[in-house]
Formats: C-alpha cells, sequence, structure tokens
C-alpha cells in the first residue's frame, strides 16, 4: 500500500470523526474521568518513587556513616554506594519526568472549541492536515491485504474498538 493512499485513508477518518454528531458535555465528562484516573495513577507512582527515594538516601546515609567509622566492609560498601547513587539519581529523574506529565481536564467548551480547530485543519492544505494527524493519531497499523487500523492518541491496540477499514 502506498503512503499517499495510507495518508488519504487517514484523513478521511479523521474528516468522519470530526464530523460526527459529538455531544461535547458526554465527552467532557468521559475525558476528565480519564484524567481523574490518570492523576489517581499519578499520585500512587510518585508515592512509590518518592519512598524508594527515601529509602535509597537513607541506604547511602547508613553506608557513609559505616565507611566513616571505619567499617571492615568499607570499600565494598563504597563500591554499592556508587550503585546506589546512581539508582538514586534515575529515581529522581524519574520523578521529575512524572511530576512534568500531569493530566488536564477540559469543560465542553474548550473541547468544541478544539474540535472546531481541528475541523479546519483537517480540511487545510497539506502542512495543516500534517499538525492534526500528529494532535490526534497515535498510530496507524496497515494490516496485509489493506485493511488499515487507526488508533487516537492515548488509545492503545488493547482498549481500542476494532473498526478495520480500507
Amino acid at each position: 500500500m502506498s503512503a499517499a493512499k495510507a495518508d488519504g485513508f487517514v484523513i478521511s477518518y479523521m474528516k468522519k470523526l470530526l464530523n460526527e454528531d459529538i455531544d461535547f458535555e458526554e465527552l467532557a465528562v468521559r475525558y476528565n474521568q480519564q484524567a481523574a484516573m490518570a492523576d489517581h495513577d499519578f499520585r500512587k507512582s510518585l508515592e512509590e518513587l518518592e519512598k524508594k527515594e527515601a529509602d535509597l538516601v537513607a541506604k547511602i546515609a547508613r553506608a557513609t556513616r559505616a565507611i566513616m567509622d571505619g567499617s571492615p566492609l568499607a570499600h565494598e560498601l563504597e563500591r554499592q554506594s556508587s550503585i546506589v547513587t546512581r539508582e538514586l539519581e534515575e529515581t529522581r529523574e524519574k520523578i521529575i519526568k512524572l511530576k512534568n506529565n500531569v493530566s488536564v481536564y477540559m469543560s465542553a467548551e474548550i473541547l468544541e472549541k478544539k474540535f472546531s480547530e481541528y475541523r479546519q485543519l483537517v480540511v487545510g492544505d497539506y502542512y495543516s492536515q500534517r499538525l492534526l494527524v500528529e494532535e490526534m493519531i497515535g498510530k496507524v497499523i496497515i494490516y496485509e491485504g489493506g485493511y488499515i487500523d487507526v488508533l487516537l492518541k492515548g488509545e492503545s491496540e488493547s482498549n481500542h474498538t476494532r473498526e478495520l477499514y480500507f
């Protein structure tokens, strides 16, 4: 299948999606429910990472004290401390990334405005359409035989309702 044919399909699919009769109040409720679940998962992950960070800081402090007190295991503790220090740095990087990835809540009015902008992009020039594809589409799967499956951003194959097109 050619890239042009796949592109044409994806644009047609987006036009179909954007021109459906959409209940923006219902969409906002579902969208915000997903954001709330993501927030819950975020808080749980953040708590786990912060606990891990505190445990690692305590391990380093205990090893440092033992080294300073002249432990016979000082050499091994120094080696292990560098490993734990790297793990601490990685954990702190994960915490920073997690804190930068926050959920966004939207009202029906904001969603309606966004869809209006999307509708203008989908009928625009090639570059407008590319911008829209980057904003909306998470993955395009082309199967043998020419079937195409389009997954929106945030949608995975496991929670995707199959609608195959060709």
